[in-house]
């Protein structure tokens, strides 16, 4: 795989506020790491598409114009909560001799027959798995297969992960990833549908008060 490239410009903290550089279509960040955090700011655009190959768990070759070039990994992601712009990012800068720990995200793959025959229904209580390797020996993300699961309430969990070599996963191998659950009845759909009684009482006091207010006339004396 081809290495990943971003660049990224020195930030004076002095004379570029985070609002203004926002304003001009770049994002405020921070090179943290092997040495002294060192300000930076990046083209928003160019973020995105590093991000959407690199995820938080893929080395980068990042180069700072005027000091050079150093590997890293996206590492926390700050979002404009109406807008998804981005707002602030922190790049680890890494060795390539010590491991780290993190997270890489997890993308179900193939069709499950409990699903599309049983209509059964696909939660999944963890999106992400956390793992210890060598940077240089991370991806973006991890598969997982769903067309094994055959019946309702069947299961994947950390254990039925197949793990690129070099990686060591850190959660408990019985922890589950993916859960087929068994489609609600008609009488589950009503009982979640119905108000309950606490919001019947209300209505109930709310439509008395209004039977018991006097009806004001329009008749003047």
């Amino acid at each position: 795989m081809d290495s990943i490239k971003l660049q990224a410009h020195p930030r004076d903290l002095a004379t570029s506020s985070p609002q203004q550089l926002r304003r001009n279509g770049l994002v405020p960040a921070v090179v943290y790491g092997n040495y002294a955090n060192t300000p930076v700011y990046l083209d928003h655009k160019e973020l995105a598409k590093t991000l959407a190959t690199a995820g938080e768990s893929s080395l980068v070759d990042l180069e700072i114009v005027g000091q050079g070039q150093t590997k890293i990994l996206i590492h926390d992601v700050s979002r404009d909560p109406q807008t998804s712009k981005f707002l602030h990012v922190d790049l680890l800068a890494v060795r390539l001799d010590e491991k780290l720990e993190t997270e890489i995200e997890i993308v179900l793959i193939g069709e499950s027959a409990a699903i599309k025959d049983l209509g059964g229904n696909l939660t999944t209580p963890k999106t992400s798995v956390r793992v210890e390797a060598l940077p240089q020996d991370l991806v973006a993300e991890l598969t997982l297969d769903i067309s094994s699961l055959l019946e309702l309430e069947s299961k994947l969990t950390v254990g039925d992960l197949v793990m690129p070599k070099g990686i060591t996963v850190l959660d408990e191998a019985d922890e589950a990833l993916v859960i087929i659950t068994s489609p609600r009845t008609e009488a589950e759909l009503e009982a979640e549908l119905a108000p309950t009684n606490s919001e019947a009482e209300a209505a109930a006091v709310a439509q008395t008060e209004a039977a018991s207010k006097p009806v004001e006339s329009d008749d003047k004396e």
